[in-house]
């Protein structure tokens, strides 16, 4: 039996995105409808760094595209800031797995391409992706192809794309995985001082638990499929945060527990 999502401690007034009982089924190509998300509920406030955690094919992914509007959920709805999420929007946007650039735009371009959207003059959208460039140290890599960068490098330039259209809400997908340690370390560190910098509403997926309990404020524990939230998690740690540090490993350990005790 699916069990029940928690409720929220926080309060709904003040938050800027609501998940009412939100599910989705898919249909195969044999006409057998196959649910991979239960109905889940949650409120997400401003400036929250919040992170989805779960074996694989749980829901999480299934849900961050759920409030991408990429997909539109089976029953319930999701609003931000009041109003019905229907499709994709510049107000929240994806940075994915496998950074998704543009192989034959620069760097610089790739930042700006979103900014055609906001109406900007070509001047100043250069000028804005310089900005965000600047916030990633990438400055001096603005006319580089997209195929002379590291992966590390490839990261950050998803994550200044992502920014510079000044989202309402970020939407991250196992951007890390790939990566070797210890640029998976320098880019922990560098999410953390960008939300510190920009106080966006962070939303993550990882199946990496200790990278959970660096990276989120609260952390949603899901269960097998069809996933549902079994646990919330708050983390109280001060930030910045260091992904070796023992209370963060503890927190990780904790999720590992609550997961384990709850076998699909």
């Amino acid at each position: 039996m699916t069990k029940p999502a928690p409720k929220s401690n926080g309060n709904a007034s003040d938050s800027i995105l609501v998940v009412d009982r939100v599910s989705k089924t898919f249909e195969s190509n044999s006409q057998r409808s196959i649910p991979a998300l239960a109905p889940v509920s949650m409120d997400i406030r401003k400036g929250d760094v919040v992170v989805f955690v779960g074996p694989s094919g749980c829901g999480k992914s299934t849900l961050l595209n759920l409030i991408a509007g990429f997909i539109q959920p089976s029953s319930g709805k999701i609003t931000l800031e009041g109003e019905h999420v229907v499709a994709p929007g510049c107000e929240r946007l994806m940075m994915f797995q496998d950074h998704g650039l543009f192989p034959w735009l620069n760097v610089i371009d790739n930042v700006s391409y979103g900014l055609k959207r906001r109406w900007f003059h070509p001047t100043a959208r250069r000028e804005k992706a310089r900005q965000f460039l600047r916030m990633m140290h990438l400055e001096n890599y603005e006319k580089a192809n997209i195929h002379e960068l590291s992966g590390g490098m490839k990261q950050r330039v998803a994550l200044a794309r992502a920014l510079a259209p000044d989202p309402s809400v970020l939407l991250i997908d196992e951007p890390f995985s790939a990566l070797d340690t210890v640029v998976r370390l320098e880019l922990y560190a560098e999410l953390q001082r960008i939300h510190q910098e920009t106080k966006k509403t962070i939303i993550f997926v990882t199946h990496e638990m200790q990278e959970a309990a660096c990276l989120g404020d609260r952390v949603m524990v899901f269960s097998g499929s069809p996933g549902s939230v079994i646990h919330e998690l708050r983390i109280d740690l001060p930030r910045p945060r260091n992904y070796t540090d023992p209370q963060v490993q503890a927190h990780a350990q904790d999720l590992i527990t609550r997961l384990q005790a709850n076998p699909q």
